[in-house]
């Protein structure tokens, strides 16, 4: 009884000390079976104590536990050991999956019966088996890492922070080998971070965990400075330094800033250009903003001067210049102080940047003094404008290459909104000069609008379907009101501030809706009652619907030229007698009023300057658009009296030479009110001053040409005498006869010299003799052939009947001579000779046209070639004693002279027609004998004038024309008053107005 109680509470001890540990226990009996099991070991394999106990333990869990291990570890390893420890089992339970177990088995006998109890401890360490594995591959993924990292791994032992190993990648960084590094410190490797005090550093990693030092310094042992992010880690034994190098990012970092700088430097500037007005300020202003932003050395401004040396003229600058630009001497042409960047920007208009100033051969002209001032790379941006560089943005940096292809891009655009904001600043200068200007103007028409002599009405048109129907008068001047007698009408109808004007009126309507639609001004004169009487309107459209009137009442105007006319009416009505008296006279007349519109013309007049009655002389015959300075009846109308001058008019036919004589029309009361202007034709009597000039001319040189010939051929007749006295006393053989000889034959070509000249003179005696001029020049025909070249085509295009002319037959041969050589020496290199004859008659219009000749019949021999030509000033000349365009020794001179002096003694007419390039022709005009040109002859029949006993008015200031002209009149029966002008023309106009019957 005792002993089963002891036994009882042995079992209740011994399942309370196994329920109280935490690793699953189970005891078995001596045949395997489960005695009992800690609550853990149900907990831990989901089974109950009724599934468990007095079961064998292979048959657990439907023999879950059938393990060959344990099966070894039980029936063959505990019989020989009464324990054994860490018996690792790895099994697959159906109930908690695959696991991995520690078993600690134990035999206890029992000392009641001798019994063997086997106590059987579980230990689950598949977790610690899984962490492990994952430790050893850690460990060797660790050491893959460590190998292959891009980032240099530098391990440091805790103490002193000596180098123990480094990855391959920290020694191709540092440059380093393992020989090389082992045993040294960060800092013995170049890299610039404090480990002096390395216990202290290791303090700090062990309470953050990492510690990580950003932007160090390293140099490695090639030199090369480099930027590295260092991390320090605990790797327990060790600690562990990452080495980053973060150069490019540096190098990026630093290039977003500079980048940043730059669009901050732009935005600062797109906010000046805003707020500027003034070009210099804004230009400085910029400059500031880039140096104070951006950090460079020295910005500038310079724009392309278009001078000779294409200067480049700095107009506004920040930074570091101490007097740089000033001795700079930049251009932008294409020589040496224009191949720098500023100079290349401009002339090429693309962007110039030069990295190493030092090491650049552009910039040796400047570089002595910008490396003294530190500057190391420089860039030159254009300012474009259209495409075209006006000047540039000029940057100097203290570093090299400071300017990258973002970067430039970055200036350009910089450069451009620079660009745009001059243009900006100078269009706002000129948009506010032309406020300005406008404002200006404004002032000036509100000022003349209102003080306008004339009145203006400024109109809008009111319309029925399209039709003109009425308009509003929008705005007047003072000048309305004072000519019109209107007042308060702005903004009313012109309806309803003169009832019934459009019945009244109705084309006005019509003239202003014409204008409107037109757009053209017109000019009209109307008469109205409501509006004062005539007016003079000008009427204008600017705009659409609307247009501006401005008038003047020319009431009194027109009254003054009513009265006018009356007063002129009783010569009006003699209006064809006194034309044709007048125009008898060879001279026009005309009047015009004080505006010099053209009130009169008779017919003369209308013949030589066409008719233009109504228009403003000035520009009907001038083509002016104002007054002649030295109009005759402007200054008749200005200083009184009778005034003259000449014209040239210029007319299809050739140039009129005309004399202008005007004077000054008053009424009873002395008022100006018409100007007379009489023009009198001097045309003829110019062409005939210039032929006598000629004629005289050539006879004064005939006369001195006569006079030197006579008096030289009294000498030669002296030396020829002596001469052949001379020459018969010499001996036959004698030396000298040879030599006098040559003086004889000298003074014979002086006297055949004389000759000529006394046929030049006329003095010469001319035999005649009725010639047939075709049968002369084809008897000269072989002889002229000889004369001319070969290559030169000679032709004869002679008349069908005889020319026949009283003539000197030889000289007439030496005037065909002459003219075939002149032909031939102006042709060199050959052409084309043709002589010609006809019959030629002039009459009174040939000679009014030529200005030569008299009317008759005349032959006509013509020399035509096709050489050289000549010009104006050369035809002038020819006809002139020793006047050639020959070389020295290939001429006289007299040729042209000596036939022009034949054709004289001929009665005959020589006359030369050329141009430059385009050959000569000379015309010969020969009267044709008695006997040809009597049945041709026209007789004409005299004209009876008939006279009259009426009285004439005169007025004429030309005291010998008037006296001619009372004469003449006078002979014819008439009555004559005369005048010397116009004044004196009235008042005896008035005191004998009933006797006068034509002025």
């Amino acid at each position: 009884m005792i002993e089963g109680k002891i036994l009882t509470q042995s079992n209740e001890y011994f399942e309370s000390v196994i329920n109280t540990v935490r690793e699953p226990l189970i005891s078995l009996d001596q045949d395997f079976r489960v005695v009992t099991a800690s609550r853990s070991f149900y907990t831990f394999f989901k089974v109950t104590p009724k599934e468990t106990v007095g079961q064998l333990i292979y048959d657990l869990g439907d023999k879950q536990w059938d393990i060959p291990k344990l099966r070894e570890l039980l029936e063959t390893i505990l019989p020989q050991k009464t324990s054994f420890d860490d018996y690792e089992v790895e099994h697959d339970f159906n109930t908690i999956g695959r696991r991995t177990m520690l078993l600690n088995a134990r035999q206890i006998e029992r000392k009641l019966g001798k019994e063997r109890i086997i106590l059987l401890a579980i230990e689950d360490i598949t977790e610690r088996k899984r962490l492990e594995d994952l430790l050893a591959e850690s460990e060797k993924l660790y050491k893959r890492v460590f190998e292959t990292a891009s980032d240099g791994i530098v391990l440091l032992e805790k103490h002193e922070g000596h180098i123990m190993q480094a990855n391959p990648a920290a020694e191709t960084m540092l440059g380093y080998s393992e020989q090389d590094y082992l045993g040294k410190k960060l800092p013995d490797l170049g890299i610039s971070l404090d480990t002096s005090d390395f216990p202290k550093i290791m303090q700090s990693l062990d309470r953050q965990g990492i510690l990580n030092y950003s932007d160090v310094p390293v140099t490695t042992s090639s030199g090369e400075n480099i930027y590295a992010d260092i991390y320090l880690v605990d790797r327990a034994e060790l600690a562990q330094c990452n080495i980053r190098d973060v150069s490019e990012r540096k190098r990026k970092e630093e290039d977003i800033e500079r980048l940043n700088r730059t669009l901050l430097a732009r935005s600062k500037s797109s906010k000046a250009m805003i707020r500027a007005d003034d070009e210099a300020m804004y230009l400085s202003e910029v400059c500031r903003i880039i140096v104070e932003t951006c950090g460079h050395a020295l910005v500038w401004i310079g724009f392309a001067e278009q001078d000779e040396g294409k200067t480049v003229r700095p107009v506004a600058h920040a930074g570091l210049d101490q007097g740089y630009l000033d001795a700079a001497n930049i251009t932008w042409a294409d020589t040496t102080r224009g191949r720098g960047p500023v100079g290349t920007a401009i002339r090429t208009g693309e962007t110039s940047v030069f990295h190493t100033i030092k090491d650049s051969p552009s910039f040796a002209p400047w570089r002595e003094k910008a490396v003294k001032l530190g500057f190391a790379a420089a860039i030159s941006v254009p300012l474009l404008e259209k495409g075209k560089a006006f000047g540039s943005l000029n940057i100097y940096s203290k570093h090299q290459h400071q300017f990258p292809e973002d970067e430039m891009r970055l200036l350009s655009d910089l450069s451009a909104d620079l660009s745009y904001g001059i243009a900006a600043i100078r269009q706002r200068r000129t948009q506010a000069e032309a406020e300005s200007a406008l404002r200006q103007s404004e002032e000036r028409y509100r000022y003349l609008f209102t003080n306008m002599l004339e009145g203006v009405a400024y109109c809008q048109m009111l319309y029925q379907g399209d039709m003109p129907h009425d308009y509003i008068f929008l705005q007047v001047n003072e000048a309305f009101a004072r000519l019109t007698g209107l007042t308060k009408v702005t903004g009313k109808k012109v309806s309803e501030v003169i009832p019934g004007i459009h019945e009244a009126d109705p084309e006005l309507l019509s003239v202003y809706g014409r204008v409107i639609s037109t757009g053209k001004p017109e000019r009209f004169e109307t008469y109205s009652e409501s509006f004062g009487g005539w007016r003079d309107v000008s009427v204008y459209s600017h705009e659409k619907d609307h247009f501006i009137t401005v008038f003047e009442n020319i009431t009194k105007k027109k009254q003054a030229v009513i009265d006018l006319q009356v007063a002129l009416k009783a010569a009006y009505n003699e209006k064809a007698m006194s034309d044709t008296i007048l125009a008898s006279m060879g001279q026009g007349l005309s009047m015009m009023d004080t505006e010099f519109n053209i009130l009169y013309q008779n017919q003369f007049q209308k013949d030589l300057m066409g008719d233009h009655t109504g228009e403003h002389c000035y520009m009907a015959i001038e083509k002016k658009d104002h007054v002649c300075h030295d109009c005759p009846v402007a200054m008749a109308f200005k200083e009184g009296g009778i005034h003259k001058t000449e014209r040239t008019l210029t007319t299809p036919e050739g140039p009129v030479y005309v004399e202008i004589t005007g004077s000054a029309l008053r009424d009873i009361d002395g008022n100006i009110v018409a100007g007379v202007e009489v023009v009198r034709d001097l045309t003829e009597q110019k062409n005939l001053e210039a032929q006598l000039r000629h004629s005289q001319k050539m006879e004064a040189v005939g006369t001195l040409a006569g006079g030197i010939a006579h008096d030289f051929n009294n000498i030669l007749n002296v030396v020829l005498g002596y001469g052949t006295m001379v020459m018969e006393g010499l001996k036959a053989g004698s030396p000298a006869q040879e030599d006098m000889q040559e003086v004889l034959t000298a003074a014979n070509r002086a006297v055949d010299l004389t000759k000529r000249l006394l046929v030049f003179s006329r003095k010469q005696i001319v035999e005649v003799h009725p010639v047939n001029l075709n049968d002369l020049i084809l008897g000269l025909h072989k002889m002229l052939h000889q004369i001319v070249r070969e290559s030169t085509d000679f032709n004869l295009d002679l008349a069908e009947r005889p020319l026949t002319v009283l003539a000197d037959a030889g000289q007439m041969e030496q005037v065909l001579i002459n003219l075939a050589t002149n032909a031939r020496d102006a042709m060199p290199d050959g052409g084309r000779l043709t002589i010609g004859t006809g019959l030629r008659e002039m009459d009174e219009g040939f000679v009014e046209a030529f200005g030569y000749g008299k009317p008759g019949v005349y032959a006509c021999i013509t020399v035509t070639d096709t050489g050289d030509g000549m010009d104006a000033e050369t035809q002038r000349k020819i006809f002139e004693p020793f006047f050639t365009t020959k070389g020295i020794g290939e001429g006289t001179g007299l040729g042209l002279a000596i036939s022009y002096g034949i054709i004289k003694h001929h009665s005959g007419y020589i006359k030369v027609y050329s141009e430059v390039g385009q050959g000569t022709e000379f015309k010969i005009f020969l009267p044709l004998c008695e006997e040809v040109t009597s049945a041709n002859e026209k007789k004409g029949t005299a004209v009876h004038v008939r006279g009259g006993k009426e009285t004439v008015l005169v007025a004429e200031d030309e005291a010998s024309l008037r006296k001619f002209i009372r004469i003449t009149l006078s002979s014819f029966g008439y009555e004559v008053i005369t005048a010397e002008d116009g004044e004196d023309a009235i008042t005896k106009f008035m005191e004998n107005s009933e006797r006068i019957r034509l002025v």
